[in-house]
């Protein structure tokens, strides 16, 4: 086992087995100083364990699993970059698919993954699709820590690789260039931007849909009103015909009191014959 190079180191180690890693490290180190080469013996040395999930992911990577993840992430960012809601409807039912099918491969053929590493995985697969540079970390196969993207910007890669994509990228560092960090700034800047819009969308539509609801419950409210309204018009004109009946029944009362007062006054009288 012999590494010319740290991508070689990197490729032979994350490869394997988590329970060989320690020792495995350990013997490229060794090799890289018999062969004199200090420097990247020192780097092999501070190369980290893959957890478990960061492991699965590199696994898969290997057998050419993982590459649905740069199609479909490419369409979905052109589509949420566009506004298109139609297609980011489509591709988001497209987007559970893929994450449930590529977290079942990399399951496979393993027994006891925990529910905890199954969301890793998910966490991953997603926070890939969202950016292509957690894309590209996902594919290299030397993650060390699972992913996870919060919803807007850049997916944070400060720590989750064995070393930096342009080490495994190219073999070695090299210094880049004013117009390389101008563009990455400018790409930045740009997402930032479609993430923004796409943020002010979202918010847009949730208030829209509030309105619309606001409409609907003001339209039910004055149906109600107006129901209430006849109700209330109804009784009292109910109201007002059974005072009409109450005033006359009183009036044919005292009528009839008259007569029969009358009739009484006139049987009191004695007769005159």
């Amino acid at each position: 086992m012999v590494a010319q190079t740290l991508p070689d180191a990197v490729a032979q180690l994350y490869a394997g087995a988590p329970a060989d890693f320690v020792r495995s490290r350990g013997t490229l180190e060794a090799a890289a100083k018999k062969d004199g080469d200090s420097a990247l013996a020192a780097q092999i040395k501070a190369l980290r364990k893959p957890s478990a999930a960061a492991h699965l992911i590199n696994r898969l990577s290997t057998t050419g699993d993982l590459r649905e993840l740069q199609s479909l992430g490419e369409r979905l960012r052109t589509a949420q970059s566009q506004l298109d809601a139609p297609a980011m409807k489509s591709l988001g039912a497209e987007r559970h698919q893929l994450i449930d099918d590529l977290t079942e491969r990399a399951c496979a053929d393993e027994s006891g993954v925990t529910a905890a590493v199954r969301e890793q995985l998910r966490a991953t697969f997603t926070a890939a699709l969202a950016d292509p540079q957690a894309q590209q970390a996902v594919q290299s196969g030397a993650l060390v820590t699972a992913l996870s993207y919060s919803g807007f910007g850049e997916v944070d890669l400060s720590d989750a690789l064995a070393t930096p994509l342009t080490l495994l990228q190219g073999g070695k560092a090299t210094e880049r260039s004013d117009n390389d960090r101008t563009a990455d700034d400018d790409r930045r800047r740009t997402a930032q931007r479609d993430a923004a819009r796409r943020a002010a969308a979202a918010r847009s539509a949730r208030e829209q849909a509030r309105l619309e609801r606001a409409d609907d419950a003001v339209d039910a409210a004055q149906q109600s009103v107006e129901r209430a309204q006849a109700r209330l018009d109804e009784a009292r004109a109910a109201v007002r015909a059974a005072k009409t009946t109450l005033d006359q029944a009183q009036a044919d009362r005292r009528t009839a009191q008259d007569r029969v007062a009358k009739v009484e006054q006139e049987g009191d009288e004695p007769d005159r014959h």
